[in-house]
């Protein structure tokens, strides 16, 4: 059973290969994010934060978290992805699959696609606040 492929997003919608995320919140916080890797494009849908981001979003939070996860794809590093939500997180590739549930299958889900993404390169741009 292979796992499907995909990005990330903050209840928003993060589309791969050269496209972009948007993500408001009660804030007004936007932003967009790009995920530069060989394969096609795929929409992916998250819900829950870790631990420490309980709190409001704030335009210096959103940036920290979206560095963190492009680190975390950068590097291909299933721990540090796994790290950023917490353990009631649900994270979907696609509308069409049940979400992944809880921070193991996340951290399973990342170790998959670690193994098989090319050339990862993640950039972001906050739009406004």
């Amino acid at each position: 059973m292979g796992l499907p492929r995909g990005a990330c997003s903050l209840r928003a919608r993060l589309f791969r290969r050269h496209r972009k995320l948007a993500h408001p919140n009660a804030l007004g916080v936007r932003g967009r994010a790009r995920v530069h890797s060989g394969r096609n494009s795929t929409l992916l849908r998250l819900d829950g934060l870790g631990p420490e981001k309980k709190r409001a979003m704030t335009l210096e939070t959103f940036r920290s978290w979206l560095e963190a996860y492009g680190r975390a794809w950068e590097a291909r590093d299933s721990e540090a992805a796994a790290s950023l939500y917490t353990d009631e997180a649900t994270y979907q590739i696609t509308p069409f699959l049940e979400p992944m549930r809880g921070r193991a299958s996340l951290r399973d889900y990342w170790a998959h696609v670690a193994a098989t993404e090319m050339q990862i390169q993640f950039e972001f741009e906050i739009l406004a606040v």
